[in-house]
């Protein structure tokens, strides 16, 4: 029995037209006899059933629909290498297409030659390029094997946000065929790059900013990175580039804080009973001996009392950034007004004031709506902000708590009269572990207030700023939801923010992963 061998594989492109005519010639006839020769089956063998004239319009008819299914599927064959040398020449070129690019391993197309004809437009494509890149001034070769050498991240954006340029270890990205984006995540920083690009163009010439921690992805991503990003913005420069961002991968060195930061909140979990027995001594002291102590002695109390409930604020702040981290910070949002929430914290706030010599004064006006808010979460924000009111206040000095109706959101405001903050310290405020040099030695705290109370703020679907003057005192203020306003919401998803995410939630800005 003889064995069929396979058609030669195609040596020399001259011979593939003549090819694909003589097989598409060949076809075209084999499935011209074989519709003629089912016709006249067919013919015969309903001729005793039916007159002639039927026979004749119904077998029209069909040859008609069998020749239009006949001459599509004709077409697509023969016309199948047009479609890949086009699909070929749209990746070269660069063009944007959502067409996928040919698959040169085909077996079928090494055997018709098309493999040849492909690989060598590809192999033309690349020496083409190499040509250009000979061809180019020994300047513009410098600079792009410069740019390519470089130990840091490069992206270049024009007028449009685009990236026109970048090196391979800038974090970038596709997310369709031909178009490159930045991945880089700033949903745990105060501003994100295209927040601050948004500003800029509106309101600036020249303008530069600089985030640190910034990552790619999710903490337990293989591919996970952190940076610290720096981004210089010109108007209409005359290059074209009018962005230019610069990252610095630290990955090695942030991991290594947030495993040390992962030992302290399991150090810090364990704690928090020790500290609620502490607290619960103390306060059974102060009513069991209330009228025996001395002045002194009930002040030594009222500041072990403090100190108690610092640590457990300390405490708290470790935890809740461990879970913000970890995209595990859950809040119940429920119904309540702002002097529930100032309730809970009012006499640790007013004996925190006192002992430190301050002066802590509430303006909350009667009639406010109530909020969308998790009580305990909250409490952690206005205890944040009051703590650090009264740190950074002068001897004697006051500190303010009000609220005011804003639209659809109540806004609360701390406000001092303290030391105040400079510029360039206001804008990293919000940002973990993040302490001006000017407190460090004087004044006590972990750097992580201010950040998980802008990721509780957050959570809620509200805002965190600041508003200061060097010397003169400052005032940070914070929105929540008008709880009616967001009440239809809240019944569908019982009151779990991540429901909210998950069920179309838009009023609410969580912490999930955003591509910018």
């Amino acid at each position: 029995m003889a064995v069929k061998e396979d058609p030669p594989i195609l040596s020399r492109i001259s011979d593939f037209y003549g090819r694909l005519f003589s097989r598409s010639w060949l076809e075209l006839l084999l499935s011209q006899v074989m519709l003629v020769g089912l016709i006249i089956v067919v013919v015969v063998m309903v001729r005793p059933y039916f007159d002639l004239e039927v026979i004749l319009i119904a077998t029209a008819l069909v040859l008609i629909l069998l020749e239009s299914v006949l001459a599509f599927m004709f077409l697509k064959r023969v016309l199948q290498p047009t479609d890949l040398i086009a699909r070929a020449l749209v990746q070269i070129s660069g063009e944007r297409s959502t067409l996928p690019p040919p698959d040169r391993n085909n077996p079928r197309y090494k055997k018709s030659g098309l493999k040849l004809m492909l690989d060598k437009l590809y192999e033309l494509d690349e020496k083409a390029k190499a040509c250009e890149a000979q061809t180019l001034p020994a300047s513009e070769q410098l600079l792009r094997n410069l740019l390519a050498a470089l130990p840091i991240g490069f992206i270049a954006l024009d007028g449009q946000r685009k990236i026109i340029a970048s090196n391979e270890l800038a974090p970038t990205y596709f997310p369709e065929k031909d178009h490159r984006a930045i991945q880089l995540d700033f949903t745990d920083m105060p501003d994100s790059l295209n927040g601050w690009l948004g500003d800029v163009e509106k309101n600036a010439v020249e303008s530069e900013k600089f985030w640190a921690r910034v990552q790619n992805d999710a903490p337990g991503k293989d591919d996970r990175k952190i940076y610290d990003v720096l981004a210089h913005y010109k108007k209409d420069a005359a290059s074209g580039i009018e962005t230019i961002i610069i990252t610095v991968d630290r990955t090695q060195e942030y991991l290594e804080n947030e495993s040390s930061m992962d030992f302290i909140a399991l150090a810090a979990h364990e704690l928090r009973g020790p500290i609620t027995v502490i607290r619960g001594y103390l306060d059974i002291l102060d009513e069991q001996l209330a009228g025996q102590l001395t002045p002194d002695k009930h002040e030594l109390i009222d500041r072990l009392n403090v100190s108690a409930n610092r640590l457990s604020a300390y405490v708290n702040n470790i935890l809740n950034a461990s879970r913000y981290d970890r995209r595990h910070l859950q809040l119940q949002l429920s119904e309540m007004t702002i002097n529930n929430i100032i309730s809970d914290i009012r006499d640790d706030m007013e004996l925190r004031a006192r002992t430190l010599n301050r002066q802590l004064s509430f303006q909350i006006p009667d009639g406010l709506p109530s909020v969308a808010a998790d009580r305990s979460s909250v409490s952690e924000v206005l205890s944040n902000l009051i703590d650090n009111a009264i740190k950074y206040s002068r001897d004697g000095g006051h500190v303010e708590v009000s609220a005011a109706q804003d639209d659809d959101f109540v806004a609360i405001k701390v406000r001092d009269w303290g030391v105040g903050i400079p510029t360039v310290v206001a804008q990293h405020l919000f940002s973990k572990f993040y302490r001006s040099h000017r407190s460090r030695g004087t004044i006590s705290g972990s750097g992580l207030g201010l950040y998980i109370s802008r990721a509780i703020v957050e959570s809620h679907g509200g805002h965190i700023s600041v508003e200061s003057r060097e010397g003169e005192g400052s005032t940070f203020t914070f929105t929540l939801p008008i709880f009616s306003t967001v009440a239809d919401k809240l019944a569908t998803t019982g009151g779990d923010n991540a429901d909210l995410i998950r069920t179309g939630g838009n009023w609410i800005r969580n912490h999930g992963t955003i591509k910018d």
